[in-house]
């Protein structure tokens, strides 16, 4: 489903684009989506994809990928956005190069796709900035480009795409070509974080625990793998029961590892059963050395004899 983020910029497009007829088929048509009547919504946004309404015609092909208004039609999801990207919209070529990316009613085709993502970025679109940003990190479509992705991935970062923050904080952390920045790393993703972004999360953490760009602060660790953790996370579940059964500064809780290792064992994170199998071990050791602890007599109690 797209983003809120998506539907505002769809939304934003110049009016001069459109009929008016156009425009009140897909105001009607986005009351429908809104309210998730999405055969409705499909039923009022093909009026006007039909008169050549760029924004409509994106949305007919949001809409035919996700299978909803509809039966999932990924050659129809194509053809729309197909239509849109001969306007001069960024969220259209966008679109469209994302289908070549991920072979959505067409071959696959990398160059393709990072040539209509590139113009769209260049346009200033924050999605097409990250998604340029991830494809010179990796190599797809294009030779990999560390400098060029970090760039692009900035622009994105400083425009809150929570997935570019992070991805800029993987770059920075990894320090290839000698441009290694912890304290960067952890800004980028401290902002990540505050939008719940997973990744950025389990990275925050980690960065908390190893004193990596910020002091270390152990309590901090805990508390950012927590909040993954209570999602059901089952990587931070695990570490956070590690965490717990040897915080170096504080008493261990053995009480509370012993339960994340299980949650974590009970979501099929194998790693987890085997420590959970140790450690119920290790706590009823313990708890066994403790009751067979010998007792001071109470005063008075003792044999006077």
């Amino acid at each position: 489903m797209p983003s809120v983020k998506t539907l505002i910029l769809i939304s934003a497009i110049p009016l001069c684009v459109h009929s008016s007829l156009s425009l009140a088929s897909f105001d009607k048509g986005m009351e429908f989506y809104e309210q998730e009547f999405f055969t409705h919504a499909l039923n009022q946004f093909l009026r006007s994809a039909e008169s050549g309404d760029a924004r409509s015609q994106i949305m007919v092909g949001n809409l035919y990928k996700e299978g909803k208004g509809d039966e999932a039609n990924p050659r129809k999801a194509f053809f729309w956005y197909q239509k849109a990207a001969d306007y001069d919209l960024p969220e259209a070529w966008y679109q469209f190069g994302m289908a070549y990316f991920n072979g959505t009613g067409t071959p696959s085709n990398r160059v393709q796709a990072f040539s209509w993502i590139k113009k769209a970025a260049e346009a200033g679109l924050p999605q097409a900035e990250y998604q340029l940003g991830y494809m010179y990190k990796n190599g797809l479509g294009h030779g990999i480009n560390l400098r060029k992705a970090s760039n692009w991935l900035l622009k994105a970062a400083e425009k809150n795409h929570a997935d570019a923050q992070y991805e800029l904080g993987r770059i920075l952390e990894d320090g290839p070509e000698a441009n290694q920045n912890y304290r960067r790393a952890f800004k980028w993703y401290k902002a990540a974080a505050k939008q719940s972004h997973e990744k950025a999360e389990l990275s925050l953490a980690y960065m908390y625990y190893y004193g990596l760009g910020v002091s270390a602060d152990l309590q901090e660790a805990s508390n950012w793998l927590q909040k993954v953790a209570d999602r059901g996370n089952v990587v931070a579940q695990y570490n956070l029961a590690v965490l717990y059964e040897h915080y170096p500064k504080r008493k261990p809780n053995f009480s509370a590892s012993l339960q994340w290792y299980k949650k974590a064992c009970e979501n099929n994170y194998q790693k987890a059963c085997k420590e959970y199998s140790k450690a119920q071990k290790r706590y009823e050791n313990q708890l066994e050395m403790v009751l067979n602890e010998p007792r001071e007599s109470l005063p008075g109690n003792a044999d006077d004899s």
